[in-house]
């Protein structure tokens, strides 16, 4: 049979035919890439071995991770992937950011997309290779989105480096030692032969082995021989954090180097009609003042001069209104009426179900999301200096290649003109991804600037006002789900229509549990304010609303919403497991008045399970969390210590948009300006401390960073109807 990803494996395969043909120039090639890489890493004299990890003689060993650090730990846990297959010494190590270089392209992300349980089948899986390599590069791929690190490039491509580099130390050891390359071990960064006593550490020998061929299939160690997978390790990153050493893009300083700020339109559309740009230019410290874009931009000698300068130059915006949130609301709703509706996908027999049940078989609820903003600690900011014809970019971006060719793209520069510095990133959260080059934005924007102020540099901040109102925000969603049962008490039917999200037609179905006769329609809308991917992405919205759904559909039955979501997963060993742990863990309820229990299921990339409970109290003017527990199925947990923090925190933050967070419209502008009149909780409403249980596995690692987000929502939600007995049908709670 041929599946899609066959077929895709099969159409990159013969795309690349005429690379393959042409193997030689290809060798070539990969030669040229491997020099210009070990260039690019070659800060203290060490040696790059498989394009990914520099061996200094003193044997430290530096990993360049193709992953942005956004505070996930993820950096942390690839090196340990790594390490683990070189059996290297795990204190000696450190990480860095790989260069937004095509040599550093994460062709990983694209073949493990192929893969089948890990391989590809049959001879496909060797000079598949080639075709994924050159294909990263050409399409600049460097992403850090969709809880792909740990679960793509380290188990596809690190887990293999770390194999390859041990096999050939070992290989360098024994033509160092004359003695066969099977009496030789390897234990943190040391080859060492037992007969005669002698090792060679790995500093050592990286000269030699990076003249070696590299084995294309090293054997790889089996799940009992890791050492370090599953075993807490502090992050790498921490230090350099509580220090202050590491250098976010808000904080790069160039000398001579000019501040900008910025005003927008307030509403999409809106034209500028006035500005004083002679008044901003007498500001002491400013040094221009001029209008891009629709768009005011004042240059400074410090962004508070800069500030000050956008102030008295007063801009003006005028142009029609655009709709309020009411309004969009009761548009989403009659649009769930009207159409025209896009068919997604169809299980069973939905439409001629409904239509034999009677109306006491069939529940129907509605249920609403607000647009939400990425409320990240770190504002929109980007530093830019164009001089002698070339441009340097820093900026904290999830595709540093990508961001790099936009550049040179809005510059019109050649692409080995253009150096982008990729910096850690203060917050994300799906926020900072590629659009179009020609659309609004820090990037688009720093390059004007640079044009402009060159040969200076020029570091643009988005204050936290023009932050919070000109964000790419979560979308304002609306469903209707329409739930019908049969004599077993358990539902048959799944119906549900739905405003469209970020991506329309992402699959945010087949729902997890086994109702055999489900509909999934969509709804197009266009939103005033540019929308995009948040925490989870679509599942963010679809998780909220299937949860929900069952939790009103479990109230009005009187069926318990634990006993049906195992009675409905009795075919997912994993998924039941999941939930019987956190009920376990929870115990018995309180039953208390005026207290609530609540929890959700969910399903995230790559097939982790997750189940999210809470307990909570509305004794007084908002809900109070008493408990907060989450159990996690991710497979193989690389680093216990980070996979812990990343559901913590992703519970924090869905609490925090649960029960506040929210950006509404009036006249076509957002309303808030700032964390505070946002809704973001302080600590005495956010969960103190979550009992986060992972039930360990031998399946590969699947996605971590977001499977925690989705369910929270919808468990809030029935806590807080069980405690106060109202069912809310929106967010936020508060």
């Amino acid at each position: 049979m041929i599946t899609r990803r066959r077929l895709l494996a099969g159409g990159a395969a013969l795309a690349g035919g005429g690379v393959l043909f042409g193997w030689l120039g290809y060798r070539r090639a990969e030669a040229a890439v491997a020099d210009r890489a070990a260039a690019l890493t070659d800060t203290r004299g060490g040696r790059l071995l498989a394009g990914w990890v520099r061996i200094d003689e003193d044997g430290a060993v530096t990993v360049y991770v193709p992953h942005v650090d956004m505070g996930q730990g993820t950096q942390t846990a690839l090196a340990m992937q790594l390490i683990e297959e070189m059996d290297g010494d795990w204190d000696r190590v450190s990480v860095a950011p790989a260069p937004a270089d095509p040599a550093f392209a994460n062709w990983f992300l694209a073949l493990a997309y192929t893969r089948e349980n890990g391989e590809l089948p049959g001879a496909e899986a060797g000079w598949l290779d080639p075709v994924f390599r050159i294909a990263a590069r050409r399409m600049h791929m460097q992403l850090t989105a969709g809880s792909t690190a740990v679960r793509t490039t380290g188990e596809f491509g690190f887990r293999l480096i770390g194999a390859a580099i041990r096999a050939v130390m070992v290989d360098s050891a024994a033509a160092a030692l004359g003695v066969p390359a099977a009496e030789l071990s390897v234990d943190s960064g040391q080859v060492t032969h037992a007969q005669t006593g002698r090792a060679l550490d790995f500093g050592t020998l990286a000269a030699d082995a990076a003249t070696r061929a590299l084995p294309a299939r090293p054997r790889q160690k089996a799940v009992p021989e890791r050492w370090l997978t599953g075993r807490p390790r502090a992050g790498l990153d921490i230090p350099g954090k509580v220090t202050g050493r590491t250098r976010y893009a808000i904080d790069i300083a160039l000398p001579g180097m000019l501040h900008a700020t910025v005003r927008h339109p307030p509403v999409r559309g809106h034209r500028l009609e006035a500005v004083d740009l002679a008044a901003a230019r007498a500001v002491p410290g400013v040094v221009d003042a001029l209008v891009e874009d629709n768009t005011l931009f004042v240059l400074a000698d410090s962004h508070w001069h800069a500030e000050q300068g956008a102030d008295v130059a007063r801009p003006r915006f005028a142009g029609p209104a655009g709709p309020s949130s009411a309004a969009l609301t009761g548009d989403r709703l009659a649009a769930l009426d009207t159409g025209p509706w896009t068919e997604v996908e169809v299980q069973g027999e939905p439409a001629e179900m409904a239509g034999t049940m009677a109306d006491a078989d069939l529940f129907d609820v509605t249920l609403d999301v607000p647009y939400l903003h990425h409320a990240t600690l770190e504002p929109m900011n980007a530093t830019a200096r164009m001089q002698d014809g070339k441009l340097d970019v820093w900026i904290g971006h999830q595709d540093p290649l990508g961001a790099r060719a936009d550049a040179a793209t809005l510059t019109g520069l050649a692409f080995e003109d253009v150096t982008l510095h990729p910096c850690p990133i203060g917050g994300s959260f799906g926020l900072r991804v590629r659009t179009a080059p020609e659309a609004s934005g820090p990037l688009r924007q720093v390059c004007l600037l640079a044009r402009h102020a060159a040969p200076r540099a020029v570091k643009l901040i988005w204050p936290r006002d023009q932050d919070m109102k000109q964000g790419r925000y979560r979308p304002a969603a609306t469903s209707r789900i329409r739930i019908g049962s049969d004599a077993t008490g358990l539902p048959v039917l799944w119906d549900q229509t739905y405003t469209e999200g970020v991506v329309a037609r992402e699959i945010a179905h087949p729902i997890p549990y086994a109702i055999p006769h489900q509909r999934f329609r969509s709804v197009p809308r266009r939103d005033p304010v540019t929308v995009g991917a948040f925490r989870g992405v679509n599942a963010s919205q679809h998780g909220f609303w299937r949860e929900a759904a069952l939790d009103a559909w479990c109230a009005a039955r009187g069926a318990d919403p634990l006993d049906i979501r195992l009675r409905l997963l009795s075919g997912d060993a994993r998924g039941t497991a999941v939930l019987g742990a956190l009920a376990d863990v929870l115990g018995p309820a309180a039953g208390a008045p005026g207290t609530g229990r609540g929890l959700g299921y969910a399903e995230g990339f790559g097939g982790t399970r997750c189940a999210v409970g809470f307990d909570l109290t509305a004794d007084g003017p908002r809900p109070r969390i008493l408990r907060t527990v989450a159990v996690v199925d991710c497979g193989q947990v690389v680093n216990p210590l980070s996979a812990a923090q990343q559901v913590e925190g992703a519970i924090v933050q869905a609490v925090s948009t649960a029960l506040a967070e929210r950006i509404t419209l009036t006249g076509g502008a957002v309303d808030q300006s700032y964390l505070s009149d946002y809704g973001v909780i302080g600590m005495d409403a956010a969960p103190r401390g979550a009992e986060v249980i992972f039930i360990l596995s031998d399946a590969p690692p699947s996605g971590l960073g977001e499977s925690a987000f989705p369910p929270v929502s919808s468990a809030l939600l029935e806590a807080l109807a069980q405690a106060t007995g109202d069912r809310r049908a929106s967010l936020p709670l508060m």
